[in-house]
């Protein structure tokens, strides 16, 4: 009788903690998903801003950008960016302008959501004061972001880090 109690209490404990788990990765795919609509919605208002964490340069190792300047933000048809670069230039003479910088409409801009993958494709084209960029930024969630950057006069890099709502 004592063997019969013990084997009904493992196999009751053993479902009942079947049953959480299952439970436990429902509500996390709820709460992704969730989260990916909300994205979505300010990707597609084109009013957010990207921060940048690290920075990937084409030669040397990644690099900390918490104490740098390391923002992208999109409000409409307008786009701002203060982007510390790491790499090497192309232009010919002496120029003053040694970051990734732009303030002004977009050339083009287009968006692409996955919905099955929960990813986010943004392309855009912008000009800033002595050079055009062409930008690809992905994200999957808030926290998970990357921003490729192409230049004319300089080496691509690609950053990472996150999106949050623009503020006014």
């Amino acid at each position: 009788m004592k063997t019969l109690f013990i084997v009904f209490a493992l196999i009751f404990g053993f479902a009942f903690s079947i049953s959480g788990q299952t439970t436990d990765k429902k509500e996390k795919q709820g709460t992704k998903q969730v989260e990916f609509a909300r994205l979505k919605t300010l990707i597609k208002d084109k009013h957010y801003t990207f921060k940048s964490i690290w920075a990937y340069p084409q030669k040397g190792p990644m690099i900390d950008m918490i104490n740098r300047s390391n923002i992208l933000k999109v409000n409409e048809d307008h786009g701002y960016g203060d982007l510390s670069y790491f790499g090497r230039a192309y232009s010919g003479g002496y120029s003053d302008d040694t970051g990734i910088e732009f303030d002004g409409p977009f050339e083009s801009y287009n968006a692409d959501f996955n919905d099955k993958k929960n990813k986010i494709t943004v392309r855009f084209r912008i000009k800033g004061s002595s050079d055009t960029y062409s930008c690809i930024l992905t994200a999957s969630s808030f926290d998970n972001a990357s921003l490729s950057v192409n230049s004319n006069n300089k080496q691509s890099i690609r950053y990472s880090g996150e999106i949050n709502e623009s503020e006014e």
